[in-house]
C-alpha cells in the first residue's frame, strides 16, 4: 500500500480510496480543510447536502460558525472516519493516553467512536438517549474496572452536561473513564468536568476555531442552504 506525502493534490477519487494506513503523520490544517471542501462539494453535487444537514447542524445565521457542520462533513465517508479516527489516536498517544478497554460514543459521535475502537483494538459500547437520559447498550459486556474512552464529534462549553451524563452512566456500570475527550472540532474548551465524573477531561481535537475554518464552514453552509431551499 502506497504511503502518501502530498495530500493537497488529492482529488475526489483519491479521497474515496484513501486509507488511514496511507497517512503516516499528523495532517496539517490546510490538508484537513482540503478534504472537507472536496466532501462538501461532492455532497452538494449529489443533491444531499441540504437534506443531510438540517437545522440541528447548520449555523443559525450565515455569519455564525460552531464547527459542528464541518465535523459532520469530515465524518461523511466511512474511510474518512477511519482517517479522522487515526489522527485522533495519534494525538491521544502524544498526550499520554494508555490503552482503553472500551471506547464509547453518543449522538453524532457514535460512528467515529466505532472507528477509534477498531484502530485501538478496544471494544465499542454505545450510549443512547432514552427518555432524556443516557443508557449504556451492551452493559453486560462492560467489566468492572474496565477503562473507557469517551469519543465525540464536537464540543463546546454547553457540551459539559452530556459528557457528565455519559461519564456518570459508565461509572454506575462499573467502568472507569479515561481523562481524555477526543473530538473532531473543539469550540474553545481546554478542560471539562471534575474528578467526581472521571475528569477533568483534556479535550483532544482535530480542529479549533480559526478564521479560515470559519470561512470554510460558512461556504459549506451556503451550499447546504441553497439545496435545502431549492434556490
Amino acid at each position: 500500500m502506497e504511503v502518501l506525502t502530498n495530500f493537497l493534490t488529492i482529488r475526489r477519487r483519491g479521497l474515496f480510496a484513501l486509507k488511514h494506513e496511507q497517512v503516516p503523520r499528523l495532517l496539517k490544517l490546510k490538508e484537513i480543510m482540503h478534504f472537507a471542501r472536496i466532501l462538501a462539494k461532492m455532497l452538494a453535487e449529489q443533491g444531499v447536502l441540504g437534506r443531510k444537514f438540517g437545522s440541528s447542524v447548520l449555523p443559525a445565521r450565515e455569519e455564525d460558525s460552531s464547527g459542528l457542520l464541518i465535523a459532520q462533513v469530515l465524518l461523511g465517508l466511512p474511510n474518512m472516519r477511519r482517517v479522522v479516527a487515526q489522527q485522533l489516536v495519534r494525538r491521544l498517544e502524544e498526550a499520554g493516553m494508555f490503552q482503553p478497554d472500551y471506547v464509547a460514543g453518543f449522538d453524532h459521535g457514535v460512528k467515529l467512536a466505532e472507528a477509534v475502537a477498531l484502530i485501538l483494538g478496544a471494544q465499542f459500547v454505545r450510549l443512547e438517549m432514552v427518555n432524556g437520559h443516557f443508557e449504556l447498550k451492551g452493559r453486560r459486556m462492560l467489566q468492572s474496572g474496565g477503562k473507557v474512552l469517551l469519543v465525540g464529534d464536537y464540543c463546546d462549553r454547553a457540551s459539559f452536561s452530556e459528557l457528565a451524563q455519559a461519564a456518570a452512566v459508565i461509572k454506575r456500570a462499573g467502568g472507569g473513564v479515561l481523562p481524555f475527550y477526543p473530538v473532531v472540532f473543539n469550540n474553545g474548551v481546554v478542560l471539562f468536568g471534575t474528578l467526581e465524573i472521571g475528569g477533568p477531561f483534556r479535550v483532544i481535537e482535530l480542529l479549533k476555531p480559526r478564521s479560515e475554518v470559519k470561512r470554510l464552514e460558512q461556504e459549506i453552509a451556503r451550499l447546504a442552504r441553497r439545496q435545502a431551499t431549492g434556490s
